[in-house]
């Protein structure tokens, strides 16, 4: 355990190098694992950098703090730049682990055939060995390269682990960071403004799917810099080992690229069509669920089964053609290194007067199995960025609707007062229609509540205005009941204590911690 924080036993940040780089540090908590059951105590706490509200404050202040909001064009804010910023750091570190690693895999292809050419000069009767060990004769020495082919790997792999682990933990705490802002706007959201395609369903949707496929991006994103680097040296030392016949292999990637990225615009298409049969999928279940009681009584389940099986469908449908573009992505991938190879042997035998030696042909083959990385996840990296870019998009959407202005709600917390609930102001409900006016607006006003309604019923694409008074107190300790017909105001009472009701004069004073339990209709035995 740390030192500092007993309850800490995440410790990798605050061990030494080796046993960072190694995880020796977690090796104990894998053995107790391994003899018995872990339970969420024993894990104890995250650090404070790892922690959902340490990354939601630090992403959210950046958000906010963009010049697009503060000039009051919220059409070019962004999503990413606020993300990248807060995450620069590790993913710079991830940056150098990832490139630095796939420097090292061209040791590999190199030093075979420096190999090979030292066993043959070996064989060789007439070679005699220079009796002056000069640097060039060092690193052309077989022992030499044979023991750099073996550490050069080991490396590699250490390296590409810290990159999968810092990319991984980026990657988690940008998902913690993005479903606390959007948990964060649902409590704030004004209810007057908010769009119909803005339901329980689709809040949960963009917490899940859209956060997910962000998260997943984080994985990737190096590759967008990597790749074509490694791209690079690989055709370099293609030209290298067998001349212009290697950079012309390439023929076959810049044939096969237009189709991937076509396919990958076709997929983004369908990923667009999915979310939204999922949005509307989740709307059904929603309204399903909330009025499962007037569903039973008129027996509406078939009804809205077929409706959800159709949506499911629907979604399966463009589901199936988004997995059919990306197994073609997929095909080509795996494909390209193998074409590549052909071709490149094919050119060299047709342009090239020397002979294909063992150290060239063991070396080009090296570089052209490098070369299936790259090319397996060029189009996997596609996908994910489109993908990334549609989901951040749908969530800055969802971010940038107005929020309730709850400056009215004023918690004081004072043990000395005798007053728990303290609410005087004048409360007012603004909908687009009178179907959207909520339930207890219905209705004349209770006696101690005053009420002015404009509504026009021939015209029902005017606004209508419901306004209420409220002006009570209510003692510390005492249980009050409000009594009245359905729609004479007792939910708004509620909602504007709780600040979901818009205040146009006064304010509502809460002295304590407040609790709400809302009523639910329960069927048993249906």
């Amino acid at each position: 355990t740390c030192l500092s924080d007993p309850e800490l036993y995440y410790v990798h940040d605050k061990v030494n190098f080796l046993s960072r780089i190694s995880y020796q540090w977690i090796s104990g908590l894998l053995r107790e694992a391994y003899r018995q059951p872990l339970q969420m105590p024993r894990l104890g706490k995250l650090p404070l950098r790892d922690s959902a509200a340490y990354n939601f404050a630090n992403v959210y202040r950046r958000f906010k703090e963009q010049p697009a909001l503060r000039q009051g064009t919220a059409e070019r804010a962004n999503l990413q730049r606020p993300i990248w910023r807060q995450f620069a750091l590790p993913m710079f570190i991830a940056w150098i682990c990832k490139q630095t690693a796939d420097l090292l895999g061209f040791i590999g292809p190199v030093a075979l055939k420096g190999i090979i050419q030292f066993i043959t000069k070996k064989q060789d009767k007439s070679y005699h060995p220079a009796t002056e060990a000069e640097l060039d004769d060092v690193l052309t020495d077989g022992w030499v390269l044979a023991a750099i082919l073996f550490l050069s790997p080991l490396l590699q792999s250490t390296l590409l682990q810290t990159y999968y682990f810092l990319t991984i933990r980026t990657s988690i705490n940008v998902q913690s960071a993005l479903m606390s802002m959007i948990y964060h706007k649902a409590l704030t959201l004004n209810m007057e403004t908010l769009p119909a395609d803005i339901t329980i369903g689709s809040i949960v949707s963009y917490m899940s799917a859209d956060v997910t496929t962000i998260g997943f991006f984080f994985q990737f994103a190096h590759y967008c810099f990597t790749v074509p680097v490694q791209l690079f040296i690989t055709l370099y030392l293609l030209y290298w080992n067998i001349g212009w016949a290697g950079p012309a292999s390439l023929l076959v990637v810049i044939v096969l690229l237009p189709l991937q990225f076509w396919l990958g615009h076709v997929t983004a298409a369908f990923q667009k069509k999915v979310m939204a049969e999922n949005d509307g999928r989740l709307k059904l279940l929603n309204e399903l669920i909330q009025g499962i009681k007037v569903i039973k009584f008129y027996a509406w389940e078939s009804i809205f089964t077929d409706r959800i099986t159709a949506k499911r469908g629907m979604q399966l449908h463009f589901l199936l053609l988004r997995k059919l573009c990306g197994a073609g992505t997929i095909c080509l991938a795996l494909s390209t290194p193998a074409l590549i190879t052909c071709t490149g042997f094919a050119f060299f035998s047709l342009w090239s007067s020397t002979p294909l030696t063992a150290g060239v042909a063991f070396s080009a083959l090296s570089l052209f199995n490098i070369l299936l990385l790259p090319m397996f996840t060029l189009p996997t990296t596609i996908n994910a960025w489109i993908n990334a870019v549609v989901s951040s998009n749908r969530i800055l959407k969802f971010l940038l609707m107005p929020t309730m202005d709850r400056s009215f709600l004023h918690h004081d917390y004072d043990a000395a007062t005798k007053v728990a609930v303290d609410i005087d102001g004048t409360f007012q409900w603004e909908t687009g229609a009178p179907s959207d006016a909520p339930s207890d607006a219905a209705a004349p006003p209770p006696p101690e509540a005053s009420s002015s309604a404009d509504t026009d019923p021939a015209a029902p694409s005017v606004p209508r205005v419901e306004r209420f008074e409220f002006k009570a107190q209510i003692q510390r300790g005492s249980l009050t009941m409000v009594v009245g017909a359905v729609g004479t105001g007792k939910s708004t009472l509620i909602k504007a204590m709780l600040g979901d009701v818009p205040c146009r004069r006064g304010a509502v004073r809460l002295h304590g911690r407040v609790a709400y339990v809302p009523q639910a209709a329960t069927i048993f035995n249906a």
